[in-house]
């Protein structure tokens, strides 16, 4: 069997989450490709194990993710299916575009003309964000 190593990306990273930009996996997953990343590269996004990404913290289950997703290539298109369309559907231009409008949209009702300040905490109550 013939393994296509370009059918599938890994990401590991061991800098804390300030330091890290989702950017690059965000990129990774717009190409869609599957996706092995450690739970540290992955932390504070919003993927799920298994749904859109695969998750493994030990070397040796990293490697058998990998093998694993070279060896099936409808899981491999499924996960990095899943990921294209996860990214399309929430981090698109169109898709911020129309959240920014409608965040703009509710803090004009809100303001009813007058200046506002809000803190993080409000913008957040705002976007409809629990915190």
């Amino acid at each position: 069997m013939r393994l296509n190593a370009r059918c599938i990306l890994a990401a590991a990273s061991s800098l804390p989450a300030a330091n890290r930009s989702p950017t690059k996996l965000f990129e990774y997953m717009a190409m869609g490709k599957a996706i092995v990343s450690t739970s540290l590269g992955a932390e504070g996004l919003p993927v799920n194990d298994g749904s859109d990404i695969s998750i493994a913290d030990s070397p040796q289950e990293f490697a058998r993710k990998v093998v694993a997703l070279l060896r099936d290539p409808e899981e491999r298109s499924r996960l990095g299916l899943a990921a294209r369309q996860l990214v399309e559907h929430r981090y698109s231009w169109s898709s911020v575009a129309a959240e920014f409008d409608a965040v703009l949209r509710r803090v004009a009702r809100l303001s009813n003309g007058r200046e506002m300040n809000l803190s993080v905490d409000e913008i957040a109550t705002v976007r409809g964000i629990t915190q």
